[in-house]
């Protein structure tokens, strides 16, 4: 694990109210702002039905590729670059008991408000792991531990909504390359999902073609699209009760806007078997043009078929990070469920070139106590610089040595085209980053910034933040900020 402090941010948050909303209990039924609209008012047919046993299909040419089947080999691949079982706990930053050499968390909230003192606002939640109840916040809300129901060791992950749009994102570090051929992606989880009356909670896989965090898409008070990107949503709507799941979207981001949106209908889907602590397999086949999804049944591989596919994907990159993510909608709106739910996670790993893994200087989540001592705020205010203040974090034992390129990553709330932000490490020049999306909306933003190489020094960093703007916009505030310095 890297060592990092981060140091107090000075700021003055008093005469600064936010004037941002949170979602308590509103938002629009069926979706929120999210593309594609309502839901249908009943779940059921179309797609193409399921099938038993592997999957007949051919060799290894996209729109054509077979996975290997389970059991073939390290995470159920014939020839794994990233490989990892989530069975060794690594405690310590704020990915929980994952090592951050191989994997960097993030949490995504609507709650951010300065001026009643909310700065992503994390609220205290009951986890169910390891045949135990125990009350955590971050970065206690991710463990590794024996499932009772399975034996197996496993990744147990969960927090409470409050009663807005929210995310958890897991990235590998090692980047993931298709480039001229069928990428391959394995994973075990307990792939559920309820969103009755349109609030509840589901997961996604997105890859993205930068290593921002939490790379998810538009959805109310969030704009977190990639520069480029592929979100793989497993939203299913033919059932409400948890007992089934499915392809239910398929976004293609390109410019941080929609290229393609594809329904499930258009991706041939059907549904597989879930239930709650049981790890589903899922193997993910993608080309530039192509995509195959295959799923079990439960834990039961006999059943394992093709449960997805689409032609026509229209990519425009081949190489980016893998992120699994874990949404919620205020699913206790929905009249049927908590605002908590826990995900199980088994192994996550795929194929390709053994390309350079950036070495991660991730910050810490900054755990202030909230409005009540139930909540804790995980960002850091970013002032203007007119306030001449900065927002400041040590970040140590960082490693140049064959260093190719450098960049700071992490996700800001009121990052609009009015503002820009500036940077500087060890005390050196100011740079400026200016608003890359297409549009203004103070929706949160997932950020990834050049750095030079010159900059930075081998063991302990200086890294300063601060933002040019007006003084009537309320004040920025970032969080899961990290330095990737990537070898040759």
């Amino acid at each position: 694990m890297c060592a990092f402090s981060a140091m107090a941010c000075s700021s003055s948050e008093g005469a600064k109210a936010n004037a941002g909303g949170s979602d308590s209990g509103g938002g629009s039924d069926g979706g929120g702002g999210r593309p594609g609209g309502g839901r249908p008012a009943s779940g059921g047919g179309g797609g193409s039905p399921a099938s038993s046993g592997r999957p007949a299909t051919g060799g290894e040419t996209p729109g054509n590729g077979t996975p290997d089947g389970p059991g073939s080999g390290p995470c159920d691949l014939k020839a794994a670059t990233f490989c990892e079982a989530l069975d060794k706990p690594a405690p310590g930053g704020r990915a929980g008991d994952l090592d951050e050499t191989l994997w960097s968390m993030a949490r995504a909230s609507q709650k951010v408000n300065s001026g009643q003192g909310e700065l992503i606002s994390w609220p205290q939640v009951p986890m169910s792991a390891c045949g135990k109840t125990t009350m955590v916040f971050p970065d206690q809300d991710s463990i590794i531990c024996t499932n009772p129901t399975t034996g197996r060791k496993e990744l147990t992950s969960v927090f409470d909504d409050a009663e807005g749009p929210v995310f958890q994102s897991l990235r590998a570090i090692q980047p993931f390359d298709f480039d001229g051929r069928v990428g391959h992606i394995s994973l075990d989880i307990d792939a559920k999902t309820r969103t009755p009356e349109g609030h509840g909670w589901w997961w996604e896989l997105v890859i993205a073609d930068e290593p921002v965090p939490v790379p998810y898409q538009e959805f109310v008070s969030h704009a977190l699209m990639a520069h480029k990107g592929v979100v793989i949503e497993f939203e299913g709507i033919s059932s409400f009760d948890g007992s089934t799941n499915e392809v239910s979207h398929v976004f293609v981001e390109d410019g941080y806007k929609y290229a393609h949106e594809f329904a499930r209908e258009q991706v041939n889907f059907s549904s597989f078997a879930t239930k709650e602590e049981v790890l589903n397999h899922l193997e993910i086949l993608i080309s530039k043009d192509t995509l195959e999804v295959y799923a079990t049944d439960l834990d039961d591989m006999s059943t394992f078929r093709r449960v997805a596919h689409l032609d026509g994907l229209g990519l425009s990159f081949t190489r980016g990070y893998v992120n699994l993510q874990h949404s919620q909608y205020n699913a206790a709106k929905s009249g049927q469920l908590d605002r908590f739910v826990t995900y199980h996670i088994g192994e996550l790993g795929f194929d390709g070139p053994a390309l350079p893994r950036a070495r991660s200087y991730q910050v810490p989540d900054a755990l202030g106590t909230g409005r009540t001592p139930d909540v804790k705020n995980l960002g850091y205010l970013v002032d203007n610089d007119m306030a001449a203040t900065t927002t400041s974090f040590t970040l140590d034992a960082v490693d140049t040595s064959d260093a190719t390129e450098a960049r700071i990553n992490f996700n800001a709330w009121y990052f609009t085209s009015e503002r820009s932000i500036q940077f500087r490490l060890n005390g050196g020049t100011w740079h400026t980053f200016k608003h890359p999306y297409p549009d203004s909306s103070p929706q949160t933003r997932a950020v990834t910034i050049p750095v030079d190489l010159a900059d930075l020094k081998d063991g302990s960093n200086a890294l300063e933040l601060r933002t040019t703007g007006t003084s009537t916009q309320p004040p920025m505030v970032i969080c899961s900020v990290e330095l990737e310095v990537v070898p040759k």
